[in-house]
């Protein structure tokens, strides 16, 4: 419906993550990052999913590069935190 809209991919990650479907969750967030790379939800998205997908290393990353993108965003940082050893 809407191909080149950011938030559309965003939302239908976020059900298929709902879903318990991570690796199509993380599909949906990648294009949402492409469309909309200055969003550090996507950032903190992705970073979910990858974390679903037992990829901590690349969701550290996400999560890290989330809070440098917007530095307030809660979810980003308590994400980071339950990923700290």
């Amino acid at each position: 419906m809407a191909p080149d809209d950011a938030t559309v991919a965003a939302e239908t990650g976020r059900v298929l993550l709902a879903a318990g479907r991570p690796a199509e969750a993380l599909a949906q967030f990648g294009r949402a990052l492409a469309l909309a790379p200055s969003d550090a939800n996507n950032y903190n998205n992705r970073g979910v999913a990858l974390q679903a997908l037992g990829q901590t290393e690349a969701a550290r990353a996400d999560f890290k590069r989330a809070l440098e993108l917007d530095p307030g965003l809660a979810a980003a940082g308590e994400n980071l935190r339950k990923l700290a050893p």
